[in-house]
C-alpha cells in the first residue's frame, strides 16, 4: 500500500500528467486483486471502481490513445468478475457488454493489431458465459461462434503462436459441449478427439 500513497501523491500533485493517473489506477487495480484473493470482496470491488473512474477520465480526456482504452476494457471486466463472483449476475453483465463495446471498437480499429482481436474473443466469452447461466443458450452460442471465428482466424495468421491454438481447442470445446449433451453416445469419444487425446 506504500506505492499505492505514492501513486495517490503523484497523481494529486501532477494532475495534468496522464501515466500518473495511469500509475494510481494500475496500483489501485494491484491492491484490488490482493483483497480479491483474500474474499474482501466489497473492499476489492471499492478500489476497482475507483481505478475504474479514472480510466474512464483518461479515455475520455485521450480518446486517440488505444491503450488508455483498453485498460478501461480491462478494468471493466474486472469489476464484472468481482461482481459475479457475488452472483450479482445482471450487473455483471452491464459491465461485460461495455467492455465488449471497447473491444468491438479496437478491433475495429486497429484490425492489424492481434492483442485486441483476442481480447475481443475474451470479452465475448464473458457476455456468453452470463447469458449460458441466464439460460439464453442461443444468444450464448451466437457469441460463442462469433469468439471462435476470431480464435480460428488469429490461429491461421500467428501459426507459430500456441496461444492462439489453445485458445482456438478450447472454443471448440465450449461449442461442443453447449450442443450436445453428455449423454450422446459418441460424446466423449469426440470430445476426446477435439483435446487430441
Amino acid at each position: 500500500t506504500e506505492s499505492l500513497e505514492i501513486a495517490r501523491k503523484l497523481a494529486a500533485d501532477f494532475p495534468e500528467n496522464p501515466e500518473y493517473r495511469r500509475d494510481l489506477s494500475v496500483s489501485l487495480n494491484k491492491v484490488a486483486g490482493i483483497l480479491q484473493a483474500q474474499n474482501e470482496w466489497d473492499e476489492a470491488l471499492k478500489l476497482c471502481n475507483e481505478s475504474l473512474e479514472i480510466h474512464r477520465k483518461l479515455t475520455a480526456d485521450f480518446p486517440e490513445n488505444p491503450q488508455y482504452r483498453r485498460d478501461l476494457s480491462v478494468l471493466l471486466n474486472k469489476v464484472a468478475d468481482i461482481l459475479k463472483a457475488q452472483n450479482e449476475w445482471d450487473e455483471a453483465l452491464k459491465y461485460y457488454t461495455e467492455s465488449l463495446e471497447i473491444d468491438r471498437k479496437l478491433a475495429a480499429d486497429f484490425p492489424e493489431h492481434p492483442d485486441y482481436r483476442r481480447d475481443l474473443s475474451v470479452s465475448l466469452n464473458k457476455v456468453a458465459d452470463i447469458l449460458q447461466a441466464q439460460n439464453k443458450s442461443n444468444e450464448a452460442l451466437e457469441l460463442y461462434t462469433e469468439s471462435l471465428e476470431i480464435r480460428r482466424k488469429l490461429a491461421a495468421d500467428f501459426p507459430q503462436n500456441t496461444q492462439y491454438f489453445q485458445d482456438l481447442q478450447y472454443m471448440q470445446i465450449k461449442i461442443y459441449v453447449l450442443r450436445h449433451k453428455p449423454s450422446d453416445a459418441d460424446f466423449l469419444a469426440q470430445l476426446k478427439k477435439l483435446l487430441g487425446v
